[in-house]
């Protein structure tokens, strides 16, 4: 996993429809040496007892891709709009063989969780 590149980091609240395209596991200090400190941390009242790491990059031409990490249950979710996972896998080189994933899974068709809106 590394840095996207000729991608903008986001300041969050991030402004895109956050659908999600993959999850995987990863620990938060595999994702804190890939991508460096969360962009944001999210332990507030809509996520009880959850500590969430995100990190969130633009690029030129409109792609974001966001990464959430679950902390206490190393699950990690990423997002992106347009929900292309292909790009975002290549992009942080998620699919690295040095560092394999467990349970890597791209979702058959993106998903728009319940609840989210345009200012995830």
């Amino acid at each position: 996993m590394h840095l996207p590149t000729n991608a903008t980091s986001l300041t969050f609240p991030v402004r895109f429809t956050p659908w999600m395209v993959a999850q995987f596991l990863a620990s938060e200090e595999e994702l804190t040496a890939a991508f460096g400190e969360p962009h944001f941390v999210e332990d507030g009242p809509d996520t009880p007892g959850i500590l969430e790491d995100n990190w969130a990059w633009q690029f030129p031409d409109g792609q974001c891709i966001r990464l959430v990490l679950e902390v206490p249950y190393d699950y990690v979710i990423v997002f992106c709009d347009p929900p292309v996972a292909q790009r975002a896998i290549i992009e942080l080189d998620l699919l690295n063989q040095s560092v394999p994933k467990p349970w890597f899974k791209v979702l058959d068709k993106p998903v728009l969780l319940k609840g989210y809106a345009k200012d995830a």
